[in-house]
């Protein structure tokens, strides 16, 4: 697996995670998955107000999401 988080475009990074497991259905639905995990991603990715992507690559899965950094004070935390 590889976990990757970079300068995306101006003011906004992209969390790629990669791996290189059997890939996902042709007719996988995120928004249809009843996977605790991807609906944990599903919200995380939305309260980061970014939109999550799941690829199927040959091999593998590669999760994308794009998001703003929001900055918070020290003691937040």
């Amino acid at each position: 697996m590889r976990i990757t988080i970079q300068p995306y475009e101006p003011g906004q990074l992209r969390l790629m995670v990669c791996d290189k497991g059997p890939g996902l259905p042709p007719d996988f639905d995120a928004a249809k998955s009843k996977s605790l995990g991807m609906k944990l991603i599903a919200t995380l990715g939305r309260q980061l107000g970014g939109l999550p992507e799941w690829l199927s690559t040959n091999p593998g899965t590669r999760f994308v999401l794009d998001f703003y950094p929001q900055e918070r004070p020290a003691h937040e935390l």
